[in-house]
């Protein structure tokens, strides 16, 4: 990978400090809304309404979004769904971004993903934090 330049992830390592907390309400969900058909209420699935700083977070993510993530995590052998036992102080930064990527697309594809569970796990925490050890040039 190239020389690093200081500042790149910026844009994402500002969030740093706001997922330090994992105790707190990432999302909520609206109230449960139903429709009637054949004379029964039926919910309807809701979908969870990210806190503002999280949609800024995404949207900010927009800008690394990684084209071939899935041959990338493929060569580390890493899934999004076992995130928990990587070592993210072993990975480089476009495998990190990988990850994001992976999670992003997880979440529009309506899968059990949602970022909130990796941030209470302190996931997405430890994946900035690596971002600003690159960025820093202390990370190798």
């Amino acid at each position: 990978m190239e020389e690093p330049q200081s500042g790149r992830f910026e844009a994402l390592t500002a969030f740093i400090d706001y997922f330090a907390n994992t105790e707190q309400a990432f999302y909520s969900f609206p109230p449960q809304q139903t429709i009637e058909k054949d004379g029964k209420e039926i919910p309807v699935l809701q979908h969870p309404l990210y806190a503002k700083p999280c949609e800024d977070f995404l949207s900010a993510l927009g800008r690394y979004t990684v084209r071939n993530y899935i041959e990338v995590l493929k060569n580390h052998g890493i899934t999004y769904r076992k995130l928990s036992e990587v070592d993210f102080g072993e990975q480089d930064a476009l495998t990190i971004l990988s990850l994001f990527t992976a999670l992003c697309r997880a979440m529009r594809l309506g899968s059990d993903c949602d970022l909130g569970q990796y941030a209470r796990k302190g996931i997405i925490h430890r994946m900035l934090l690596r971002l600003k050890e690159i960025d820093d040039g202390t990370g190798g």
